[in-house]
């Protein structure tokens, strides 16, 4: 009897160690991205943060933008982005992802959701102008992905991975598209 309670306390720590692992091996950043005065589009960056190639696993609607209002409301957008902006990958949507050791994948959103076409959607903020004003910080998150390391032994876990929060001044990206 000691010897399976001994063996389900060892697997449950070995589980909780690999979930744990799994968020510490693959890292994504959110950043604006600006010509000149005017910013043009977001740009997250998944980065392999290990010695091993990696291998992750994704459905084309895992990636989730999220926005957070002046008045602390959030504003989400999931189900409608769709990740297909790949440099590695121009062709179309990837259903897995290759990154090399200590390599990254970037991943270009435009600045607003779409207002005419939400199958192709890939925007971060709200295409109204009043709520895009009210925009102070935002991220993006890949959800439900399987990450996997290639080596022995094989890593694999499904994971979410959370961006960071960057600030957005949502009322001067209004002013500079909106503008009369």
């Amino acid at each position: 009897m000691k010897t399976l309670l001994c063996a389900l306390i060892v697997f449950l720590c070995y589980n909780v160690s690999l979930c744990a692992q799994a968020k510490d091996y693959v890292e994504l950043k959110l950043a604006l991205v600006k010509n000149g005065e005017k910013p043009s589009c977001f740009k997250a960056t998944l980065t392999n943060k290990t010695d091993s190639d990696m291998l992750i696993t994704v459905n084309k609607y895992c990636l989730v933008s999220e926005v957070e209002f002046a008045g602390m409301e959030n504003y989400c957008n999931d189900g409608q982005l769709i990740l297909d902006s790949y440099d590695k990958y121009p062709e179309g949507i990837p259903l897995w992802i290759q990154l090399d050791p200590h390599s990254t994948c970037d991943i270009e959103l435009p600045l607003f959701v779409s207002t005419y076409d939400l199958s192709v959607n890939r925007g971060i903020l709200p295409s109204v102008e009043s709520l895009a004003k009210e925009a102070k910080r935002a991220r993006v998150y890949l959800k439900n992905i399987d990450v996997s390391l290639v080596r022995l032994p094989l890593t694999s876990e499904v994971i979410t991975i959370y961006s960071n929060w960057i600030d957005v001044d949502g009322a001067s990206i209004a002013e500079l598209y909106w503008k009369e």
